[in-house]
């Protein structure tokens, strides 16, 4: 085991001694990794990217008031589904600094357990719904203004765009150029993805604490295929249902990869969706405030839109933010997220239909509402 790795993992106060170190590389921006220890048990041991979380006590702030809150609704409920947990360390505190500006946490892993990369199945898709719709639930009575918001703006789609705006005019013409057909995406999509950041502006859409990343890697199932609980804690912050619903379902019901490379593979499964949005409102008991489902079909084809609004800023700028596998794989990130976008758009009537009806189902049945 890396030496450095097992110094690191002896500062927080545990004690088993390390034995071996398992890199987990599904996300784009934090480190992570499993350790395991000489005793059997398991840790999750993550080093926050200081580019991306300039401001880590914030963010394990955050972590800390959620998880404190879910334990305590759990124990209350008696309830049997696990609830990430923080250790501290040996000198007090849970976060370590490296010398590069890094904060280290570690928290025991939870199993046993298995995430997914991609849904196998309509019923993952369901317990992924579940999952969503528990942490939601379990957090509605969080008072969001008690959370920092640590990443500013971060699904503010009219930041983003002037983001990009700025990016754009400062690349160099080789990336430009490059990106030329990416760049005539969102110049056609960018007005139309803007109604929920308008309600959003104009209190139609009420704030809640959301999740804020809420892909399917950040689900834990038992090996059955039972979720578990919501992982990767780190963008926590107050938000609205929006971000949560449309992210979840924007990677649950792409039939390509997030990275697929021809466009033209890339649809939606409705199967899925329905599953999902069976889940998450008629089985987890989450229950919307007045103005959480206005254009909430929308919210799918906005967050594609803002996930490759993101990468394609990153790719002009030079790919300083996103970890890449090789050149140019922002750009192939960014062309299938926004013809993601435009499926989920020309999709929008069928996805409305499917919500009202697993809105209305679910409130006849007494769970939401």
């Amino acid at each position: 085991m890396n030496v450095k790795l097992a110094d690191i993992f002896c500062r927080f106060a545990v004690g088993d001694l390390p034995c071996a170190a398992t890199l987990l590389t599904s996300g784009h921006i934090n480190q992570t990794w499993r350790v395991d220890t000489t005793s059997g048990a398991s840790y999750v041991l993550q080093r926050l990217s200081p580019v991306a979380f300039p401001d880590p006590d914030s963010v394990m702030a955050n972590k800390l008031a959620v998880t404190r809150h879910l334990s305590t609704r759990a124990a209350a409920a008696d309830a049997a589904r696990p609830v990430p947990r923080f250790l501290a360390l040996r000198e007090g505190g849970f976060l370590l600094r490296d010398e590069d500006g890094g904060a280290w946490n570690l928290m025991p892993f939870i199993g046993p357990s298995r995430s997914y990369l991609a849904a196998p199945d309509v019923h993952i898709a369901r317990e992924a719904g579940l999952t969503l719709g528990e942490f939601l639930s379990h957090t509605s009575d969080l008072d969001p203004t008690l959370l920092n918001e640590t990443l500013p703006g971060f699904h503010d789609l009219g930041r983003r765009l002037g983001e990009f705006d700025v990016a754009l005019a400062s690349a160099d013409a080789g990336r430009r150029n490059e990106a030329a057909q990416a760049i005539r995406d969102v110049g056609e999509l960018r007005e139309s993805m803007l109604v929920i950041e308008r309600l959003r502006v104009a209190g139609v859409i009420p704030p809640r604490v959301t999740h804020n990343d809420t892909k399917l890697p950040n689900m834990l199932f038992t090996p059955e295929g039972k979720g578990l609980c919501m992982i990767d804690l780190d963008t926590v912050m107050p938000g609205i249902l929006h971000y949560d619903f449309g992210d979840a379902v924007r990677m649950l019901c792409n039939t390509g990869a997030e990275d697929e490379p021809d466009p033209d593979r890339i649809g939606i499964r409705l199967d899925y969706f329905e599953a999902f949005i069976e889940g998450m409102f008629g089985s987890s008991r989450l229950a919307p405030q007045p103005g959480e489902t206005t254009a909430l079909a929308d919210s799918p084809a906005a967050m594609a839109f803002i996930v490759g609004l993101r990468m394609l800023t990153d790719f002009l700028e030079g790919d300083r933010y996103f970890t890449t596998a090789y050149p140019g794989h922002n750009l192939v990130r960014a062309r299938a997220q926004l013809a993601l976008a435009g499926r989920f758009a020309e999709a929008r009537a069928r996805l409305e239909d499917a919500l009202e009806s697993a809105l209305q189902s679910a409130a006849d049945s007494g769970r939401t509402g």
